[in-house]
């Protein structure tokens, strides 16, 4: 009797064993299922996305091209050679004109009467330009002190005289101060070029920057 007990509560126990693992088998195929299930619906919402992204107009930003009137004129044959070129994009000319920068360079003293300004040497041939409108000096002063008046002019050193209606005159300024000539009277030919500048006490003054600026149709 004992012994049938015995074989009944262990087969109970075997089959409750197996319902067990047939629930935990269940609970885990359905587990399976649904990280399957998770993983297919992410990659098709995925590749909706990429598609849907593919198929979209790209903006296009158009971007204006390089300011078509500002040339280079071709570099002169002779030993010395025409100064740098540089446009100036914040100058904004009509359509029909070439702007053209020639770099002069910068320098100070302090002279009352008109003295070379050092390192603003350059030999330039306005011939190189073709069409030309006119032409100006264009500087930038300083005078720590603002005392009296500032001078400047181009001078031609290959000639020995004073450029035509390059000299300005204004009254001297500690924050720079933009002195623009009228329109040159130039000559054609290489032909050697230097700033000149004058204060009227005699006080240190600085050129900031000075260059000519050509306009040419």
């Amino acid at each position: 009797m004992l012994s049938y007990i015995k074989d009944r509560f262990l087969r109970r126990r075997i089959e409750r064993d197996e319902r067990e693992i047939k629930i935990g088998f269940t609970v885990s195929a359905l587990l399976i299922v649904a990280l399957l299930a998770n993983v297919i619906f992410l990659n098709l919402f995925i590749i909706n996305s990429v598609s849907s992204k593919s198929s979209e107009p790209i903006a296009v930003i158009a971007t204006p091209a390089p300011f078509a009137s500002i040339a280079t004129p071709a570099p002169t044959p002779s030993a010395t050679s025409a100064a740098q070129i540089t446009p100036d994009k914040s100058t904004v000319v009509p359509s029909s004109y070439r702007d053209y920068f020639v770099n002069l360079g910068s320098g100070s003293n302090q002279s009352t009467d008109w003295t070379d300004v050092a390192g603003t040497l350059n030999t330039i041939d306005f011939g190189l330009y073709k069409n030309i409108k006119e032409i100006h000096l264009e500087t930038t002063t300083n005078v720590p002190t603002a005392n009296g008046t500032i001078s400047v002019r181009l001078f031609n050193k290959t000639d020995n005289y004073a450029v035509w209606n390059s000299e300005r005159t204004v009254q001297a300024q500690s924050n720079g101060d933009l002195l623009i000539s009228q329109s040159l009277i130039y000559d054609v030919g290489a032909k050697l070029y230097q700033v000149q500048m004058k204060s009227q006490f005699g006080v240190p003054a600085s050129l900031l920057q000075a260059r000519l600026h050509v306009v040419a149709q």
